[in-house]
This record gives structure tokens, C-alpha cells and sequence, in this order.
């Protein structure tokens, strides 16, 4: 999103590109820094509202449960991409398991190992509430 502009997204569409999608992962700077996303908000924010200008549509991925996250903050990142009226696609973040000798994103709350930065019940809230 920090590279999107209009320049970029007009000669998108006129290539026939009609959706597009961000890996916005939270709406929380303080998250996005600590994930070292190397992006802001208000970067992700305004290539949204560019896009939207552009394109059919606009996706946007999140990501439940980061290292920094909250409930609320994760809430608030779902309410945002509610409010922008954009395809939203969650995934739980699952901690570097050594054993794994990788990280594992899950995007069903079938997943058994769900991130332990808030209870379960909470994640599987916040799920549902995106998908409504």
C-alpha cells in the first residue's frame, strides 16, 4: 500500500484489472511496527481510498491476533474495513513454532492453534463479526 498511487492503479485498470487487494494485516500502527510491516496506517488508509476510486473493488487482508494486538485493536481494524465497505479476509496469527521451524497463518476458526494474545472465544468473536 505505501507504493500505491493513482498513476499506478490507472494503468492497472487499463491493463483490466478491476479488483485489487491490500495486506493491510491491522489497523494499528503500534502492531504494524512491531511486525515491521514498513507501513503506516494513514499509507494504507489513503491507498485504499485511492483504489476504491480506481477499481470494481477492493479486498483487504487482516490478520487476528499479532504480536501487539489486542481485542480492541483487532475489533477496530474489522470496524474499519466495515466502515470502507471492502472484501475482508481474516486469518489467525499462529507464534513461531521451532519445532515447525516456521510460522503458520490459519484463516478458519477451525484451526486448532490459535494465537494466545487474547482468549480463543474472543478471536473466534472477532471472526464471526468480520464475516457477518
Amino acid at each position: 500500500a505505501d507504493r500505491f498511487d493513482s498513476e499506478l492503479g490507472t494503468l492497472m485498470r487499463r491493463s483490466g484489472c478491476r479488483w485489487v487487494s491490500f495486506g493491510v494485516e491491522s489497523t494499528d500502527d503500534h502492531v504494524l511496527k512491531r511486525i515491521s510491516k514498513g507501513e503506516r496506517f494513514t499509507q494504507i488508509n489513503e491507498a485504499v481510498t485511492k483504489a476504491q476510486k480506481i477499481f470494481d473493488f477492493v479486498n483487504v487482508f487482516l490478520i487476528l491476533g499479532l504480536p501487539g494486538s489486542a481485542y480492541q485493536s483487532d475489533k477496530e481494524s474489522i470496524e474499519w474495513a466495515k466502515s470502507r465497505k471492502v472484501g475482508i479476509h481474516v486469518s489467525f496469527y499462529v507464534p513461531f513454532d521451532k519445532g515447525m521451524q516456521k510460522d503458520c497463518l490459519f484463516d478458519s476458526p477451525d484451526g486448532r492453534e490459535l494465537a494466545d494474545t487474547y482468549e480463543e472465544d474472543l478471536q473466534l468473536e472477532l471472526y464471526r463479526f468480520a464475516r457477518s
